[in-house]
């Protein structure tokens, strides 16, 4: 029990890792869109 319990809270710990890493990506990207944008126009 208190091992699964463990795994499943390392497991949730790498999710929220991986998701701000996508969100932080985006971001970039979005970042990126916008000033190649503004330096096109």
């Amino acid at each position: 029990m208190l091992g699964t319990l463990f795994y499943c809270k390392a497991h949730f710990k790498s999710f929220i890792f991986i998701t701000i890493k996508l969100l932080f990506i985006r971001i970039l990207l979005l970042l990126y869109y916008i000033i190649t944008c503004h330096c096109f126009y």
